[in-house]
């Protein structure tokens, strides 16, 4: 799946460039995938602190707006498209392969991935859940491909 051009897609429709009519300062902050759903795109405009979502299933479709702000009120970082080296398949392949390397007894139930802009990189955070209720997070640098860091938390306390 070629990001640059979902991205190019998305901001070619009439939809968006409505949408970019009433929020001119919006940016692209992430890219959503999970398991068995649409994928999303989110623009976050600091003035209105919207995060609006475009969901690319059959065609283009924008969600509703939901209120955002950052806790210490930095602002969100943009998503530079063009410095993602790979896609989010290949992305998923190096996580399932840290999986099986390092959590091998864990069954995957769910996949989620963000494309995101945080402090130390560009990254694919990908986040699997697993049948045991727990969570295993394995950031990787989305232009280098190094993996950042991967854990493995319970969902569920007792």
């Amino acid at each position: 799946m070629n990001l640059k051009e979902i991205v190019k897609t998305v901001e070619q429709t009439q939809t968006f460039k409505d949408f970019k009519r009433q929020f001119p300062k919006a940016y692209l902050v992430h890219i959503f995938s999970m398991t068995k759903q649409p994928l999303q795109l989110g623009y976050y405009d600091e003035d209105s602190e919207l995060i609006t979502t475009f969901d690319v299933s059959n065609g283009v479709q924008k969600e509703q707006s939901a209120p955002f702000r950052e806790p210490d009120k930095k602002a969100i970082k943009a998503l530079e498209i063009t410095q993602v080296s790979f896609a989010l398949e290949e992305a998923e392949e190096i996580a399932s392969n840290i999986q099986k390397e390092k959590y091998p007894k864990e069954m995957i139930r769910e996949t989620i991935i963000i494309l995101q802009h945080l402090d130390v990189a560009q990254i694919f955070n990908v986040t699997f859940i697993t049948h045991s209720f727990k969570t295993l997070n394995i950031k990787l640098d989305a232009n280098t491909k190094q993996v950042l860091s991967h854990d493995l938390t319970n969902l569920i306390g007792f």
